[in-house]
């Protein structure tokens, strides 16, 4: 009986770590579909269009990932989590990948067990506040009562601010956008502080009167956007990385969703062909066709079509969000 337990243990042993070292490309292939954690309610970023379809940012990442896999980006279910939920979600292995304005810092790095690849955006935190209260400074906000959401970046944000500046305030923690629009309409918050972009979205698509509501000046802290994966798969990783890499190449390059597999436009750049495939051998550390590269591009854009498609309706300028040939901080390392 004892020896029968003994090798009970064993195989039980032998399967656990044998599923633990199935990579996430394995199983995203063998179900068919990958599953993209995203938020439903951020404008540029993931949110349904009038006929339920997602879009933004997050969500074109996502399509971008399933056409690397499949060449198909319809081949993804997008799972719907929150700010107190989405670390969770990924950390079970309910989803695949977390594409969800996620701020990069610190202790996310080292205590989830999870891993940023390669930021996307670089949003910075701010304040939105009602015109009504003539604040035109967040140096003017002592003994302000701040909404902010629960395990959100902002909120730590907020505390370090408040601190430094050597200001009082009253946190106010509100999970849902919707209830954070009615505090601020209430008067039980006198501002509301997360990344600006959300700042700007709120303003477009929540507020009734968006002239009545104004974002101040302060940028009070840096919010590097980046898709976040598991610990242990550097396979894994490495294809979100390139995934987001592509599209910055391509817009370095030239090419475009148009131009990128259009054989009349020729190209003599060695860049280009291998993300075309005709040259090298692009696929082969992922098992994916050579052109996987021209393929996501084909399907999302390059970087500046997958930004312009996504933000420019929120009238924000594009900052640090240009190439670094322009002075901004998106760029790639070399499709070589």
């Amino acid at each position: 009986m004892r020896g029968f337990a003994i090798a009970l243990a064993l195989v039980t042993a032998f399967f656990a770590v044998d599923a633990k070292a199935e990579s996430t490309l394995t199983a995203v292939r063998e179900r068919g579909v990958l599953n993209c954690g995203v938020t439903a309610a951020l404008l540029g970023f993931s949110a349904p269009d009038a006929q339920g379809v997602f879009r933004g940012m997050d969500a074109d990442l996502c399509r971008g990932i399933a056409t690397a896999i499949f060449g198909d980006p319809a081949k993804v279910r997008f799972v719907t989590t929150s700010p107190t939920q989405r670390f969770v979600a990924l950390q079970s292995g309910t989803i695949d990948v977390l594409i969800y304005a996620v701020t990069q810092n610190f202790s996310r790095d080292t205590g989830l067990g999870l891993i940023f690849a390669n930021p996307y955006f670089y949003d910075g935190q701010g304040f939105v506040v009602s015109k009504k209260l003539n604040v035109t400074s967040a140096k003017q906000l002592e003994g302000a009562s701040v909404c902010l959401q629960p395990a959100s970046d902002a909120a730590p944000g907020a505390a370090d601010y408040f601190r430094r500046s050597g200001m009082q305030f009253k946190a106010v923690m509100i999970e849902s956008q919707q209830e954070i629009v009615s505090a601020l309409n209430s008067g039980r918050c006198d501002v509301y502080t997360t990344d600006l972009t959300a700042l700007a979205a709120m303003k477009v698509r929540s507020f009734q009167s968006p002239e009545d509501w104004v974002i101040l000046p302060e940028i009070i802290s840096k919010s590097p956007f980046a898709p976040v994966v598991r610990q242990g798969d550097d396979q894994w990783l490495t294809l979100v990385r390139w995934v987001v890499n592509a599209i910055i190449d391509a817009d370095e390059l030239g090419v475009d969703s148009h131009t990128i597999k259009d054989t009349n436009v020729a190209s003599d750049n060695p860049e280009v062909r291998r993300m075309r495939g005709l040259e090298g051998e692009a696929g082969k550390a992922f098992g994916l066709p050579n052109d996987w590269a021209a393929q996501v591009v084909a399907a999302i854009g390059n970087y500046n079509e997958f930004y312009n498609r996504n933000l420019s309706a929120l009238g924000l300028p594009r900052g640090p969000n240009r190439s670094w040939r322009d002075g901004g901080l998106i760029f790639a390392p070399s499709f070589r």
